[in-house]
């Protein structure tokens, strides 16, 4: 769903989902302070992605933003909530809570990067029924009527994570569809890190958790195709209005965290 201020008044119920269990990390599943550790002694703690259709990706010009102090903040313009982030340990705090100043929190990243390429989130959702993380990409235009790829956590079930696209505002008919992998029992994706990607162009966008591809779709010229896509937005919203979809926030154990350590795009070559 776009993190537009109509979007989260609306709580659109989001039917269309493709559900991505989450297998076992390997780098990403280090204590939080090894694993920042690692990612500042060269970025070991996010993967280069080899996109299976043979595109190449230049890491070596990558934009990397790593929370080392409030000042990456900057990099971002903060639609709603701007009490709701703070920067402490390498890490983005994300705050949805019960304080109407520290509600729907989101924020955009200032550039449009229209030409493609994989951003990288490295994040741990927010938990409990009716709270809803996203990482969102999506186009130019007027918010509810522009392209749009998603990754999206729903707080009642974090053993997930869905996935969705739009085109022109509106979900393509028959998107929908469930892709399983993992480990068994599930990881809780609230309480675990693990790098979410998307990788976009003019002919097709992957989905990838810990560097591997878990969805594609292509271009067929169809016009059902986001072909729009280029900026970056991220918050956590109350999904208590989407017909069951999200659950029902209980604001009597908030506040509720979403946290980012990295955030990484790069362009092909």
């Amino acid at each position: 769903m776009y993190l537009s201020t109509s979007s989260f008044k609306s709580g659109l119920l989001l039917s269309a989902i493709a559900i991505l269990s989450v297998g076992t990390a390997e780098t990403n599943a280090l204590p939080a302070n090894d694993r920042i550790l690692a990612k500042r002694a060269g970025g070991a703690s996010l993967p280069q992605i080899q996109p299976p259709q043979g595109r190449k990706l230049c890491y070596d010009k990558s934009q990397t933003i790593t929370f080392d102090s409030a000042a990456d903040l900057n990099n971002f313009s903060i639609q709603m909530s701007p009490n709701s982030f703070s920067v402490q340990n390498g890490v983005l705090n994300i705050v949805q809570d019960r304080d109407p100043s520290k509600q729907n929190p989101t924020i955009h990243f200032n550039e449009f990067k229209g030409e493609g390429g994989v951003w990288d989130v490295n994040l741990k959702a927010a938990p409990t029924s009716g709270v809803v993380t996203a990482f969102v990409m999506y186009g130019s235009g007027a918010p509810g009527s522009t392209d749009e790829v998603d990754f999206e956590w729903v707080g009642k079930n974090t053993n997930n994570v869905q996935s969705m696209f739009f085109v022109n505002g509106q979900r393509v008919p028959g998107s929908e569809r469930e892709v399983t992998f993992g480990s068994n029992p599930p990881q809780d994706l609230a309480t675990t890190f693990h790098t979410y990607s998307i990788e976009y162009n003019k002919d097709y966008v992957n989905w990838y958790l810990d560097g591997a591809v878990k969805r594609t779709i292509t271009n067929n010229n169809n016009g059902q195709f986001p072909a729009t896509l280029g900026k970056l937005a991220l918050g956590v919203w109350d999904g208590s209005n989407t017909s069951g979809w999200a659950g029902t926030v209980d604001y009597s154990l908030a506040p509720f965290v979403a946290q980012i350590d990295t955030i990484r795009f790069t362009p092909y070559c």
